[in-house]
């Protein structure tokens, strides 16, 4: 995930997925990605070194290009969305033993 941030806007560009999601989909996995610290050598690999208040939230959607109203309640939804489905892409890997 790249993130490009302009004077008038923040774009999100995610080479991964470069699919159509749901605006507030891709904000809220940008806010999960980078809040993780995943350089941790001991289990469980990783320790969560930002919590970004609601206010935050609101400002980095804010400068979304296309920002419309209701978009920072989408984003605060998705961020479960977010942790669940990689919760369960987790869990898959575990089953498969894939590293």
């Amino acid at each position: 995930m790249n993130i490009l941030v302009t004077e008038s806007a923040v774009y999100l560009i995610d080479y991964d997925y470069a699919e159509y999601n749901f605006v507030a989909y891709d904000i809220a996995n940008t806010i999960n990605e980078t809040s993780i610290d995943y350089s941790k050598t001991t289990y469980p690999g990783f320790e969560v070194n930002k919590i970004y208040s609601p206010q935050e939230i609101y400002e980095f959607a804010n400068h979304y290009p296309g920002v419309y109203p209701g978009l920072n309640d989408e984003v605060l939804r998705f961020m479960c969305v977010v942790n669940l489905y990689w919760a369960i892409w987790s869990l898959k890997r575990v089953e498969l033993n894939v590293s």
